[in-house]
């Protein structure tokens, strides 16, 4: 009689462990579906009507400065341009400067940096530029 009480205790528990894992399985499938349907920040959406900007940023190089924008081409070699924002904000790391210029002069062009976009009305501008220590 005892090996019959370990047989429906190894039956019983293997039972449990299935139930268990389908409860967990659906309890995930429901979760996932209602994350894909938010306007979350976590979540990518193509709508961005939620927000009122959103930002982009690339290491590059910027290769022309002309009407009121800003040419630039990314480390892969992609190359694109943006409008340059109002409150532009220039800085280079490499100078003893405290503060950072929105003078378009202090623009260096063909020398690395970091540059920062802001994306509004699906339209991109340069808001800063950073430019590392050599």
């Amino acid at each position: 009689m005892h090996s019959s009480n370990l047989k429906w205790y190894a039956v019983i528990s293997l039972l449990a462990l299935i139930l268990g894992f389908l409860i967990y399985l659906s309890i995930n499938s429901q979760s996932s579906v209602k994350r894909a349907g938010t306007s979350s920040p976590d979540s990518v959406s193509e709508n961005f009507s939620l927000f009122d900007s959103v930002t982009a940023s690339l290491t590059g190089k910027i290769t022309k400065v002309e009407n009121g924008k800003i040419f630039f081409e990314n480390q892969n070699g992609e190359k694109g341009e943006a409008s340059i924002s109002e409150g532009i904000s220039i800085s280079d790391m490499s100078r003893n400067d405290v503060l950072p210029s929105s003078d378009l002069k202090t623009i260096a062009l063909n020398r690395s940096a970091s540059i920062n976009l802001s994306i509004k009305d699906g339209k991109y501008s340069v808001t800063s530029i950073i430019y590392p220590q050599p």
